[in-house]
């Protein structure tokens, strides 16, 4: 009977094993009078440790990252010193090639008939690929910011330059409006007969500035299009291509 348990034991065992190694999952018992820490071969080699590396508290605390040293002994202390609801702790430890590994902790507690805390048994887990992508993500953030803010600088600026270019345009496209009506209002006026092809000058020259105008109106229009609501509707191309035609007078 007692061989029938051993044997389940170190089945159970086993099988733990093989489940945290290739979930990646260290794990550590804590004993909290005595100091004493039973950890994982998977633990160790998380921080590129040999299987029969003596781990200690002291261990833990020399690998430590000088940044997270006082915050991670402080999260500790706070559950080992009182009544624990939870244990979640997240740090740098040094691995052998002297770089540092993020880990993520979480622990559980165990306690004796008085209530009192005597152990604690939690995961070793390194998320420094997560930590990775998430400031990766946070760089690109920033950077998505940076180049909002740019681009709505930019579309300030061309707001303000296209009001001021549509602005400027308008009052010599008036003039010119003017002289075409002019000329034509002398050559009435004086009863001269005109030859047919300055009278169609004259026609395209008023067209042409009506054109300039739309252009204009255009132009202003697409500078403010992310400031109002528009609309899409069907377009006649063969009269867009007649009339882009018409304003660059192709023979």
């Amino acid at each position: 009977m007692t061989t029938d348990i051993e044997k389940q034991l170190k089945e159970t065992n086993l099988r733990f094993r093989i489940a945290t190694r290739t979930a990646k999952l260290g794990y550590w018992v804590f004993d909290v009078k005595s100091t004493h820490v039973e950890v994982s071969e998977e633990l160790l080699n998380q921080l590129g440790l040999p299987p029969d590396y003596t781990w200690t508290l002291q261990s833990w605390k020399d690998r430590l990252h000088p940044d997270d040293y006082e915050r991670a002994l402080t999260q500790l202390a706070m559950v080992t010193g009182g009544t624990p609801q939870d244990y979640f702790n997240v740090f740098r430890l040094q691995h052998s090639d002297g770089e540092y590994r993020w880990i993520e902790s979480i622990g559980d507690f165990i306690f004796d008939d008085d209530g009192d805390l005597v152990r604690m048994i939690g995961t070793h887990q390194d998320i420094s690929r997560r930590i990775e992508i998430e400031q990766a993500l946070d760089t690109a953030l920033e950077s998505s910011i940076e180049v909002n803010e740019s681009l709505q600088r930019s579309n300030q600026e061309l707001e303000q330059f296209a009001y001021v270019a549509s602005h400027d345009l308008r009052s010599p496209l008036r003039g010119l409006q003017n002289l075409a009506t002019w000329i034509r209002e002398d050559i009435e006026e004086a009863g001269m007969e005109v030859p047919e092809s300055v009278l169609e000058h004259c026609s395209t020259m008023g067209k042409q500035i009506e054109r300039m105008q739309a252009l204009l109106d255009g132009l202003l229009a697409y500078a403010r299009i992310d400031q109002s609501y528009t609309s899409t509707e069907p377009v006649d191309l063969n009269q867009i291509v007649s009339e882009a035609i018409a304003f660059v007078e192709a023979p």
